[in-house]
């Protein structure tokens, strides 16, 4: 996993390297775009790198940095102890958030819920408690929320303060395909990044990998 995995996302990837390269990386960003095309791939690439302890810069083949508009990209090694245990989702300051979560909540009375949405309990505790602890492994904490529009208005009014001010080095990255169930006040805390649609030869080479048949 690394962000020079992410194919045909020029516009996202150029953004993204762009802040990294003024060191002004912000603490939300929100990606939305259809989904499967790379958002959470991204994300997690950018988690990685985040966490990683020697970061790298990878040099993209013609077509790649065609498209990206850059020669080179950072990433993170993806050999350190952090890059692993981000790849593998067990490092302990990177917080994959998901409406189904509300299985996991310590109150038995949220785990009765159907889980419609991701509703302000599960936020409360897997985002905004955690985003107040310190990082276990002291270089920041990384949370990626899965289907942030699934997020109800009481979900996302209790994000807001967390969202503008994290603790420390705490960076928030939502994940939609639909931006317009998200509240202006939510989008106005975050950085958008767009993602499109995939080229359809590209779809079809990887189906094809996938099932020779077909």
């Amino acid at each position: 996993m690394s962000l020079s995995e992410v194919r045909h996302q020029g516009a996202a990837l150029r953004r993204i390297q762009q802040a990294l390269s003024r060191d002004r990386v912000p603490h939300a960003y929100l990606f939305h775009g259809p989904e499967g095309v790379g958002k959470e791939t991204l994300a997690k690439g950018l988690a990685q790198l985040l966490l990683c302890d020697h970061p790298r810069e990878r040099e993209l083949a013609g077509d790649d940095a065609a498209e990206v508009g850059l020669q080179r990209v950072r990433e993170g090694c993806g050999r350190c102890e952090d890059c692993r245990l981000v790849a593998a989702e067990t490092h302990p300051d990177f917080h994959v958030v998901y409406r189904q979560l509300f299985r996991d909540h310590p109150d038995p009375e949220v785990r009765k819920r159907k889980g419609l949405a991701l509703v302000i309990d599960v936020v409360r505790d897997f985002v905004i408690r955690k985003a107040g602890l310190t990082p276990f492994r002291g270089r920041a904490k990384v949370f990626v929320i899965r289907g942030a529009d699934e997020m109800l208005p009481p979900s996302q009014n209790a994000l807001l303060k967390t969202l503008e001010e994290p603790e420390g080095t705490t960076f928030i990255i939502l994940l939609v395909s639909a931006v317009d169930r998200l509240l202006p006040t939510t989008l106005s805390r975050c950085q958008l990044v767009r993602f499109s649609g995939l080229p359809e030869r590209f779809i079809r080479d990887k189906l094809h990998e996938l099932r020779r048949e077909l």
